[in-house]
């Protein structure tokens, strides 16, 4: 059931993510760096605001909703976010006031608007996950990810504005939230108000929210301060060529993440080590022989990458960052989705806030020294070393908790794929379009003929026991 989940979540997740990449690009070229800038600024504002109200809330409905009597648990939460929607537009409000210099004009109250409709979007994608309702899942990513597209080039057709593209995502995220999702809310509206759920949630969340906060000052704060020590091309450049990544890699990662995570907490909470054991073993290499080539793609076409989807505007400031973004998108897909498991089956919560707090401080100081000598280049290498860092921080938190089952032979075969696939994508001399395509094609053919000759992770078996049964039926 975890491999089919995770093939849909997985194809889901494929299909929005390229969407969005093409999204990206529409809007790189429809507003230019300075206008990408802007939305650069108001979606790193939105992380910041959502790690105090919606992330504790989703994780919360994930991690408590399985167990039983906590049916109104989904009702309870909803009525906590409609209340607490309240301050935080004042919070926006107050910020448009007493606006600083480097901060441009309707960055706050973009980001309030945001922040609720992604995360009531964010919510009934975590609802569908928790109730093990993956094909709703993948319906709302991919109906997300249409309408933002269809949104944004029906805006485009006017005079360009950053904030046109703002309303193209508060747009996609509200009518997949509500049309989709409509189970969810038909769930919270019968269900009752039940605050006697938060008292038991809360030694959870409490801890949750400031580690979260802290880790959306880890992850975005490089874009504040690079508008306010840096130029607008280099936030642009920057904020564009790091959602390219992310696209690729932590939306992938958290595929796989929420396609096994809910199977490890039932089998923890069944006293289940060994089945625990096997899903994690299991999900690591499943992820990183995934994860790594992506990553190793992105940095191998670069060039072609930039040039074709944002345009020559971008080509200085995203191409020089665009491998090491890659690398420290990596390192925090395996932080948040593979070494943070333990720490949140054992409840070590205290420990992982601990640990964030010390990766937001290693961001900052980094960030202040390297950007006003290096720019958007400064903010990479900050990224790189924090997130390494992370890295080790988790793995000493959760130990203990869950051994980590490591296939050597199937991670040599994914190093040696890699290998291959770097010197065949390198191989190609082809640039612009075509070289893109050419060389994502190459690279990809070449990396699962080496995965398939291997049957890493049985997935030669896989396939062959699929081509069998739809060959019987």
């Amino acid at each position: 059931m975890s491999a089919r989940a995770s093939v849909m979540y997985l194809l889901a997740r494929v299909f929005s993510g390229v969407l969005s990449v093409a999204t990206i690009s529409l809007f790189a070229r429809g507003i230019g760096p300075e206008g990408y800038a802007w939305l650069t600024l108001v979606t790193a504002g939105n992380s910041l605001f959502s790690a105090v109200l919606m992330q504790p809330v989703n994780q919360s409905l994930a991690r408590f909703l399985p167990r039983a009597g906590f049916g109104n648990l989904l009702s309870t939460l909803v009525r906590v976010v409609g209340v607490a929607s309240w301050p935080f537009l004042l919070l926006a409000l107050l910020i448009e006031w007493l606006r600083p210099g480097w901060l441009p004009p309707g960055v706050a109250f973009g980001v309030w608007a945001l922040q609720m409709a992604q995360g009531l979007f964010d919510l009934a994608c975590q609802h569908a996950n928790t109730t093990l309702h993956a094909r709703r899942y993948a319906w709302l990513y991919i109906g997300k990810a249409v309408l933002v597209f269809a949104l944004g080039a029906l805006i485009l057709q006017v005079p360009a504005r950053a904030d046109g593209m703002l309303g193209a995502m508060i747009g996609g995220f509200l009518f997949s939230a509500f049309i989709i999702g409509w189970p969810t809310w038909r769930e919270a509206v019968r269900g009752a108000w039940q605050p006697s759920l938060l008292r038991q949630v809360r030694p959870y969340a409490l801890p949750l929210t400031g580690t979260l906060f802290l880790g959306a000052v880890l992850s975005w704060s490089d874009r504040i301060l690079l508008t306010a020590m840096s130029t607008p091309e280099q936030t642009g450049g920057f904020g564009a060529a790091s959602d390219l990544v992310l696209q690729g890699l932590v939306l992938m990662s958290s595929a796989f993440f929420l396609a096994w995570y809910p199977r490890m907490v039932i089998a923890a909470e069944h006293k289940d080590a060994a089945e625990v054991e096997r899903l994690a073993g299991r999900y690591l290499l499943l992820a990183l022989s995934l994860l790594v080539p992506v990553a190793l793609g992105y940095a191998l076409v670069r060039h072609n990458l930039v040039t074709v989807l944002l345009g020559h505007e971008y080509a200085d400031v995203s191409t020089g960052v665009m491998p090491w973004l890659a690398l420290s998108a990596l390192l925090a897909g395996a932080r948040s989705y593979l070494f943070d498991i333990a720490i949140h089956l054992g409840a070590r919560m205290r420990a992982q806030l601990r640990n964030q707090a010390l990766c937001a401080v290693c961001s900052l100081v980094l960030n202040v020294v390297l950007i006003p000598r290096f720019g958007a280049m400064g903010a990479a290498l900050a990224s790189v070393a924090t997130q390494a860092f992370g890295c080790l921080l988790s793995l000493h938190a959760g130990h203990g908790v869950l051994r980590w089952r490591i296939d050597g032979r199937g991670l040599s075969m994914v190093a040696l794929g890699c290998i291959l696939m770097t010197v065949a994508v390198m191989a190609v001399p082809l640039t612009g379009l075509l070289g893109l395509l050419v060389q994502s094609f190459v690279g990809a053919v070449v990396y699962l003929v080496v995965m398939l000759a291997a049957n890493v992770a049985g997935c030669r078996d896989v396939i062959a026991n699929r081509l069998r049964r739809a060959h019987a039926g």
